[in-house]
């Protein structure tokens, strides 16, 4: 089972306290994604990461700071992915290896997941429920991954502890989350009561049976 956070694409107050006390709970990987984020910006927000724990982020953008902080990989955007030409893609994945590096991706549609390299370490896949952060971005509730994919994918997209159970009949090896943390933090609760949530999201993740994917072949 991966669980993972994913930032808010906007700046709240003292969000770094609170991805600093996840990480000392129990988060493993932790996606920076700021959109509108220079590469100033962003290495700004990786020097206030313990230093521990820089090995757990992964970056959506500003490759370049990488190798730098000695982080764990690097994420594309589907339509990035879609436009890149077979010999940048193949020294991209010939770069992670070496470096020992992950390489993940996004994508929205299911039709469009057999594209889907097994190099890739996971795939998001969303929106499977309605959207926390994003007003009116509405879920598929009919997302399924098919099987015999060569590629772990993830469930982005409105999961919460409550549907959380929802996600292993439909073939996904994991989840991601962003606004039920960042939702309820930008409006006022503690990080004592997110790292408490963050800590429940985890156990009933661990207690529930995920498709396994045999990336051996």
């Amino acid at each position: 089972m991966k669980s993972i956070l994913i930032s808010s694409p906007t700046d709240l107050s003292a969000e770094i306290e609170l991805v600093n006390a996840l990480f000392e709970e129990s988060l493993a990987c932790f996606h920076l994604r700021k959109p509108d984020y220079s590469r100033i910006q962003t290495e700004h927000f990786l020097k206030q990461i313990k230093p521990a724990f820089l090995k757990r982020v992964v970056l959506h953008q500003h490759y370049e700071l990488l190798e730098k902080y000695n982080l764990k990989g690097i994420h594309l955007k589907e339509d990035a992915y879609k436009a890149m030409k077979e010999e940048d893609l193949l020294a991209v994945f010939s770069t992670a290896q070496k470096r020992r590096i992950t390489v993940s991706l996004s994508m929205h549609q299911v039709e469009d997941l057999p594209l889907v390299r097994k190099e890739f370490a996971y795939t998001f896949l969303s929106p499977v429920f309605d959207s926390i952060s994003k007003s009116g971005y509405r879920g598929n509730a009919t997302l399924c991954v098919p099987p015999g994919l060569k590629a772990e994918v993830l469930a982005l997209g409105g999961i919460t502890l409550e549907n959380l159970d929802q996600l292993s009949e439909k073939g996904f090896a994991g989840f991601a989350i962003l606004g039920t943390i960042w939702k309820p933090y930008h409006e006022g609760s503690s990080i004592e009561t997110l790292v408490e949530l963050f800590r429940k999201i985890e156990e009933k993740g661990k207690a529930i049976a995920w498709n396994k994917t045999d990336l051996s072949s």
